[in-house]
């Protein structure tokens, strides 16, 4: 047991809060909450309002023991409420409290001296109300008029303007910045409780004085809330070295925090709070570390991470490192995958939000109010993550689309705003995903707001394997794992798990174990070499006039199951001129030309949608002579729909000639490197992707002709 207890400055001020609460006529309505008890029917009305706070007297407080029934009686309180009817909840605020202010004088110099205004912030949003009714209650001395409203207290000798914030809805927000702007301009103390959840406006921020933010939860305050509670053989040292630290306990919710102390010893509650952590904090996916492939969008978000830990550390300013990303990519590639792979971090809070999260709240301004309540909850974490999905439902001011413009309008503003004050603040990385950034707002896009964008490509071998070995590596060996990762080459994050849980089912169906049949046919049908073949000689094409015309850097090929190919390679910037954009066309028109050299003949596999090798060249030089000035009708502009109908066979014929010119450049340079050609498209139909160093060495081969 303990022969010498160090107890807080505190902890003096923290037992006549509790001693307070105990003997308080008013304790039920502290705690109905839940529906509208008469008192705060009372309270509603302006004769009540009036009356001066029903306080306990100073001689009643001086001395909290329990053993002066005589003291009690003659005061009217005849009530002693046992700490088992208090809720923990109330408990900790109040012990809170009374570490945020150290003592009942300090608390009478900072908010109610004449004239003065005191903000406290870091109140957790369902706790705002809870809180101004324990300040009323046990911690205003006796004789003071409390209202948020001047009128109310005029002709008091003493009164306390409070404001207090409510996130229920847009109008509450807006009463409470009135009720602030309005008690300037009276006299009297006024006292502001911000909820986390509240962004004050600019114009308050800048005129009010810095926040006093109410004490953190604790393993002392925790400590001292033990002593209350469980106080009868506790072993203070013990409990102490048991409880989890500062920052742990401040992660978990409330809730955990309430269960933990039904425990009948400290120790126990200590050693529930420590189990309640490790459920907490076991991550819903992988982290960083467990993501294998090296694409840029996984080698930014690294960065990003590391980045936090230095800062976190000290070693770097906030000012020097990048603070936010957008992922972009189609759907199923592993965005919001990845953002979450980021959130797993150790010691790293986590938010989600979306557009259509907020808009589900209601209105224009509860929409609002619950994009803020977002961003307000990561500051309150930080450090953390902000991830906002599907982001591109912002929509753009420029958009042609007139339908609910200045609905549209204002939410991009209101979001806008966030950020920009989100981007002052520090701790807090912002993270967005979307599918086509084309269609957000150009000054959500700039930098500053979002610095970087990162392609989410479709997974490669690595990530496919990483994604198979978290859910698979009990049922199968690692050469399995690699041969179903690359049958699965060209999924979608999104489809390979899904691939996994048909399989599952199946073989539950069946009442068997999982074999690697079942993945084999919900991962793709039998493979087609012929197919395969084909898909990557066209590829490969596209890899070695790419390389050979020096248009970029070529980083990954890729043959699907189904036998659809794809060629990613980062375009280098040139000077555009014709003899660039000419080469262009030529890297476009490539992939036929490897399969008229190989087959003599070729697929429609060029072709197709706006995306296709033959629009994109199509649109490449149609733009020669009607955009840029450079082809046979000169400098003019003739990209209007009128001007194309004027010459629209001339240009079809120009077009053309372009294209199969292009073509035949490709072909020739291809032809100088025709065995290069056939080994390549063998070892991609082999390997079902070439990346990294094998892609690297096999383009070294090109013969630039």
């Amino acid at each position: 047991m303990n022969t010498t207890i160090q107890r807080p400055a505190w902890a003096g001020y923290a037992d006549e809060l509790i001693w307070r609460l105990r003997h308080n006529p008013n304790l039920v309505a502290m705690t109905d909450q839940a529906r509208e008890s008469k008192f705060d029917r009372d309270l509603k009305q302006p004769s009540y309002r009036s009356r001066k706070h029903p306080s306990l007297s100073i001689i009643d407080l001086l001395d909290g023991s329990d053993d002066e029934p005589d003291k009690i009686i003659s005061t009217g309180l005849r009530t002693r409420y046992p700490v088992s009817a208090l809720s923990a909840r109330m408990i900790s605020l109040a012990i809170r409290l009374a570490a945020s202010f150290g003592s009942g004088r300090a608390f009478a110099e900072t908010c109610l001296k004449p004239s003065g205004v005191t903000l406290i912030s870091g109140i957790d949003t369902d706790v705002s109300d809870l809180v101004y009714r324990l300040i009323l209650y046990i911690m205003l001395p006796p004789g003071i008029s409390v209202d948020s409203r001047a009128d109310i207290l005029a002709g008091e000798d003493s009164g306390l303007m409070v404001a207090t914030s409510d996130s229920g809805s847009a109008k509450a927000r807006r009463d409470f910045f009135n009720d602030i702007m309005a008690s300037l301009d009276h006299g009297f103390p006024l006292l502001i409780l911000q909820s986390d959840d509240i962004e004050l406006p600019s114009r308050l921020a800048r005129i009010l004085p810095e926040p006093l933010r109410l004490h953190p939860l604790s393993s002392e305050i925790m400590l001292h809330h033990l002593r209350l509670t469980h106080g009868a053989g506790m072993d203070e040292d013990a409990v102490r070295k048991a409880l989890p630290d500062d920052k742990a306990l401040q992660s978990l919710p409330f809730e955990a925090i309430s269960a933990a102390l039904r425990a009948s010893t400290a120790e126990k509650v200590a050693a529930c709070l420590a189990l309640q952590l490790t459920i907490d904090e076991r991550p819903a996916g992988p982290g960083l570390d467990a993501i294998a492939g090296n694409n840029e969008a996984v080698q930014t978000a690294r960065l990003m991470m590391a980045d936090l830990k230095a800062w976190q550390k000290g070693e770097a300013e906030w000012s020097e490192i990048t603070r936010s990303l957008l992922l972009y990519g189609p759907p199923g590639t592993g965005k919001s995958y990845l953002a979450r792979a980021m959130g797993h971090t150790p010691d790293v809070g986590f938010v989600q939000a979306s557009f259509a999260t907020w808009q589900g709240r209601g209105h224009l301004g509860d929409m609002l109010a619950a994009m803020q309540a977002s961003f307000a909850e990561a500051k309150g974490k930080k450090p953390a993550i902000l991830f906002i999905d599907e982001i591109d439902a912002a929509g753009s001011r420029t958009a042609r689309d007139d339908h609910a413009v200045t609905y549209r309008t204002q939410v991009i503003n209101g979001f806008i705003e966030q950020v920009d004050l989100l981007m002052q603040a520090e701790g807090v990385l912002l993270v967005g995903a979307c599918n086509d950034p084309s269609r957000l707002d150009p000054a959500i896009l700039r930098e500053g707001r979002f610095d970087l964008k990162c392609e989410v490509p479709r997974p490669d071998h690595a990530t496919i394997l990483s994604i198979m070995r978290l859910h698979l590596a009990s049922h199968f060996p690692e050469e399995t794992l690699e041969t179903l990762a690359r049958r699965a080459i060209g999924l979608t994050a999104a489809e390979v798990d899904a691939a996994i849980r048909r399989a599952h089912s199946l073989a539950r169906m069946e009442g068997r174990a999982l074999q690697e049949k079942d993945l084999s046919l919900n991962l793709a049908e039998t493979l087609d070499p012929t197919l395969d073949f084909r898909s990557a000689v066209h590829e490969c094409g596209h890899a070695i006039v790419i390389h050979a015309l020096n248009l970029g850097t070529v980083e990954r090929l890729s043959i699907a199951a189904d036998g659809n190919g794809s060629t990613r390679h980062r375009v280098r910037r040139d000077e555009q001129l014709l003899f660039d954009i000419e080469a262009e066309l030529a890297g476009s028109m490539a992939g036929r030309a490897a399969e008229r050299l190989i087959f003599a003949d070729i697929s429609a596999g060029g072709g197709g949608g706006i995306t296709s090798d033959i629009a994109i060249a199509t649109d490449r030089a149609a733009r020669i002579e009607t955009h840029f000035g450079l082809g046979q009708f000169g400098p003019v502009w003739l990209g209007s729909p009128q001007a194309y109908q004027e010459i629209a066979e001339t240009l079809r014929l120009r077009i053309r000639e372009r294209l199969i010119k292009a073509e035949s450049r490709a072909e020739k340079l291809l032809t100088h490197n025709q065995d290069l050609l056939v080994w390549m498209a063998e070892q991609l139909v082999e390997r079902r992707e070439l990346q990294g160093a094998v892609l690297t060495d096999l383009l070294k081969e090109v013969v630039k002709r």
